[in-house]
This record gives structure tokens, sequence and C-alpha cells, in this order.
């Protein structure tokens, strides 16, 4: 027999809670069993920023997005609310945008307006004004302090979209009112059961350098560090955003974000931030990147010295590995497909994308290109878990994603919001984030 050093495993697809059952995929179990903070949200209100052009579509879909299309029931009946969503025309605003002062203006004035304490403002633009004034449009939420007020992005070419396709039209619905709900504070969904028997989660990305001065032989650069925590239920409870100094030799280019770390001295503080208010058993740690040693002895002396088990996970997302499908399922991929390594056994391919098994019954993805793999390597492991369990927690967290109601999504939460947290640093004028203030524009 030929000897194989790969293992294959299925990993179950994970379960989600909602308010009267469970189910696996988000959509679905939103439409038979509501979300699961039912009944604690009363009312959402809505208020809509537009270009003149867009007026009549943008229209067309908020009278939608309330009284339903398709299997989308609309915002009451699908989101158990004891109050009705009247949207009237004196909720829709006009704006003429030539620089982002005119936006941000508008957003408070409309902001004024809210007569509850929390609300949302739907940005409707052109597609390269979201692009453009993106960090600028998420981070006017902390500008304002009076209300909660915070900002649904909807692009044109989404809304186009949605108002030509009755396909569209429905799954864009199901994302954007899921969206919205969520930043009224609601919960559309959680994991069933904790991911962790005890501890938290931590995602790790930056932002982009930039070259601040010039010596001799080096230069100095600055970027923002952030970190995304999440309990064991991999609820996010918080994220801290640190800036960063680093001197580099001065003929080196500049790095790209995946060759940036967390000095040492910067990442004991927020470690020991975030230790002493949680108090974790257990750390396990996402990162983009290969961890720096630097933060390896860090994170050493915070943990290692408490006791405290930890485990290092560098998810590649830029890999060769893709997977196979075809229309008869034979040898096709299935999300939580694992392929394990005997040779290195820190290491493992993980497939978040491709066919989905719901309920036993092997779905086809309808998506186009071919499944893509994630890669696990694990760096350092004090713990008693092994490369399948890792793996599990890694494709539990793909499930808690508020901003889409789609199953197939490829990185877990600790990465992706932290990504999220990166491009608004600089913008940010606080140090912790709520991760309704991450969510960002409606994709198709």
């Amino acid at each position: 027999m030929l000897y194989n050093p790969f293992i294959h495993v299925r990993l179950d697809e994970p379960k989600l809670r909602f308010r009267y059952n469970l189910h696996q995929h988000p959509r679905i179990g939103l439409y038979k069993y509501g979300p699961y903070s039912a009944y604690r949200i009363r009312e959402i209100n809505i208020k809509i920023i537009t270009e003149r052009h867009l007026d009549n579509s943008i229209r067309e879909l908020i009278r939608r997005l309330t009284k339903g299309y398709g299997r989308y029931k609309g915002f009451k009946e699908t989101f158990y609310l004891t109050e009705e969503v009247n949207i009237n025309d004196s909720d829709y605003y006009s704006i003429i945008v030539n620089d982002e002062n005119e936006i941000e203006q508008m957003y408070f004035q409309v902001a004024e307006e809210f007569s509850s304490k929390i609300g949302v403002i739907v940005f409707a633009l052109r597609d390269y004004l979201i692009n453009k004034f993106y960090a600028k449009l998420k981070a006017l939420r902390f500008k304002y302090t009076a209300n909660i007020v915070r900002v649904q992005l909807l692009k044109e070419s989404v809304l186009r979209k949605a108002l030509l396709d009755p396909l569209s039209m429905e799954y864009i619905l199901w994302n954007l009112s899921t969206a919205i709900y969520t930043k009224c504070n609601g919960i559309p969904w959680v994991h069933y059961g904790s991911i962790l028997p005890a501890g938290i989660f931590i995602g790790i990305a930056f932002t982009k350098p930039k070259l601040t001065k010039e010596y001799t032989s080096s230069k100095e650069i600055f970027c923002y560090g952030v970190m995304t925590i999440y309990n064991k239920y991999g609820i996010h409870i918080d994220t801290r955003v640190t800036p960063i100094m680093l001197q580099i030799p001065k003929n080196r280019p500049l790095p790209k974000t995946k060759g940036l770390f967390i000095p040492y001295n910067d990442m004991k503080n927020l470690l020991r931030e975030i230790i002493n208010r949680y108090n974790p058993p257990i750390v396990i740690i996402h990162k983009s990147a290969r961890f720096h040693e630097d933060e390896k002895k860090a994170i050493d002396h915070i943990l290692g010295n408490r006791d405290i088990d930890y485990v290092l996970i560098h998810i590649e997302g830029f890999n060769p590995y893709r997977g196979f499908t075809n229309s008869q399922l034979k040898f096709t991929v299935i999300r939580g497909d694992l392929i394990l390594d005997r040779e290195k056994p820190n290491r493992s391919i993980l497939f978040t994308t491709g066919c989905t098994a719901i309920e036993s019954e092997i779905k086809l993805r309808k998506r186009p290109g071919t499944p893509r793999a994630i890669e696990l390597e694990i760096e350092k492991n004090m713990s008693s878990f092994n490369a399948e369990t890792l793996a599990q927690q890694v494709l539990a967290l793909t499930k808690l994603d508020w901003n889409t109601t789609d199953i197939e999504i490829r990185m877990p939460v600790t990465i992706k919001y932290a990504r999220k947290a990166s491009l608004l640093a600089s913008a940010l004028q606080v140090r912790t984030i709520d991760i309704r203030d991450l969510m960002w524009y409606i994709n198709t």
C-alpha cells in the first residue's frame, strides 16, 4: 500500500442558535425560527441619505425592506419586532457630494433627527464615493456622541443589481435587513454552545505602514496594530488599537501588512490589559502572517508567567490550494473538509468554502470558481487542543459574521474584523470598538 502523508477529515457544519431552534444555515434559521434576540428590540429607526439620481431606486428597495419580498417577510415579521418599521418621505435626505465635509455635515444634521437613542443612517451613494470615503463614513459614528447612530453603506451597483434581478433582490434584502437589525443592537444568531471550554480568541491585523522619518542608515515607519477579542462563544467583546513605530534599514522597501508585528513592549502592554480585564484560562491568537519573535516572547512572558494556556495560529489565506466540485458531487470539496499533514502535524488545510452539508444533505455551491482553502499553521501550542479541534474552532468562527446571511464565509471573524478595524484605525478617536461599527457595505 502506498504511503499517504495526508489524512482527510470532514468536520461537521457548525450549528447556530436562533430564537426557537437550531440550524446550520443563517438565512434558513432566521426564516424558520427568528433571531436570537427576538422581542428584545422594540423598533428599528432608519433614515436615508442618497444622491438625487438614486432617490426612486432606494425608495423602492426600502419599501421592500420594510414590507417583504419573496421568502424575506419584512422587518417586523422576520425579526420579531414589537412595532412596525415606518419610513416616511421626511426620512429621506438628498445630498450633492463635492467633498467629505458635506457628507459629515449631512450626517450630523440627520443624526440630530433621531428621537430614539439608537438609529441607522443608510448612505446610498455611487460606488466610487463609498470607496473613496469609506473610512471617513464609518468613523462618523464616533464623532457623534449624543446617541448611537450607526452607518450602513449601500453602493449604487448593489442597488441597481437588486432592482434588476429578483434573486439578487431577495439576497440583498436578507443581508441588508440583518445588518441594520444588528446595528440597532440586535443579535441575529449565536453559535450553539461554546467554541472554547473557557477563555478568549484574539485576532491581529495592521494598517498599511507610512514613512515618518529618514536617517542616515535607517528609516522610521508608523502603523496601527489592531486586536479584536472574542469570548468563548465567539462573540466580539473588545477591540484594541495601538500606534506602532518601527525602524527598518533605509534601503529596504516599506513592508506590506504581512511583514509587520507588534513590538515586544507594546505586545506586553496590550496583553496585560486584556488578561487583567478578562482573566482567561486559555487564549487562542489568530494572525494572518507568521508571528514575530518579539510577539512570541511577549506572549510567553505575559501568558506563560501566569500559567495561561495559549495557542498561536497563523491563518494564511493566500495559498495555491483549490478544491474540486462537479454537479454529480463525486469527489467534490465540502465546506469543512480538513487535510491533516502526518509529516507536519502543526499544519493543516481547511476548506471553508465549497458545497455545504446541511442537515446531512449536500448542497451544490452557487458561486462561480473553485473553492479556496485556508492554511492553518500552529506556531505554538501550549494547550491540550490538537490540529483537528483548532480547525473546528476556526470553522465555527466563520459562522459569526453578522454582515451576511451566506453560509460560505472563508475567513473567521477573528481575522476578518481585525482587518476591518485596521481600515478605520487612523480615523477612530477611541480605543474600544463595537463590532457593529466595523460591519461594512452589503455585497451581492
